[in-house]
C-alpha cells in the first residue's frame, strides 16, 4: 500500500505536514507552486514505488518524502551559499533538526518509507542543485 497523504500517526502527520508547510512555501517563494506540487508530487510517487519495488509489503504512508524533497530543494542553494561563505538568512540548524527528525521517523512509525525519505531527499536535491541556474524572485 502505498499513499502519500494517508497518516496513521498524528505526531507523523503534525511533523510531516509542518515540513511540507514550511518548506513548500518557501520553494514557493522562490521559483512558484508548480515546481512545488511537481517535486512533492513526483517525489512521494517515486519514493513509493521504489520502495513497493524494493520490498514485497512494502507499507509506504505519509509525505515524509514529499516533505524531504521540498527540504532539500530549499537547502540545497542554502548549503551552496555557506560553503562559498556567503551569509544568507536560512536557518540552516533548524533545517537539518526538521531534516533528521523526518528520517528517524520511519524507525518509529512503521508506515513511514524511511527509503522513500532518502530516495525523496535525493530527488529534492538535484531539483535544487539543478535551479541555481535559473534566476529566482528571493535572494
Amino acid at each position: 500500500m502505498s499513499n502519500g497523504l494517508l497518516y496513521v500517526d498524528g505526531w507523523y502527520a503534525f511533523v510531516a505536514i509542518l515540513a511540507i508547510a514550511i518548506f513548500g512555501w518557501l520553494l514557493e517563494r522562490r521559483h512558484g507552486p508548480l515546481l512545488v506540487l511537481a517535486l512533492f508530487l513526483g517525489a512521494t510517487v517515486i519514493g513509493g514505488l521504489l520502495a513497493s519495488a524494493v520490498y514485497p509489503f512494502a507499507l509506504v504512508s505519509g509525505g515524509n518524502a514529499g516533505a524531504l524533497a521540498l527540504l532539500a530543494a530549499w537547502a540545497a542553494p542554502e548549503l551552496e551559499a555557506a560553503r562559498a561563505g556567503v551569509y544568507r538568512e536560512g536557518d540552516l540548524l533548524g533545517t537539518g533538526a526538521l531534516a533528521a527528525l523526518l528520517l528517524a521517523l520511519p524507525f518509529a512509525r512503521p508506515e513511514a518509507s524511511w527509503l522513500a525519505g532518502v530516495v525523496g531527499a535525493l530527488l529534492g536535491l538535484a531539483v535544487g542543485l539543478g535551479m541555481r541556474g535559473l534566476g529566482s524572485s528571493e535572494a
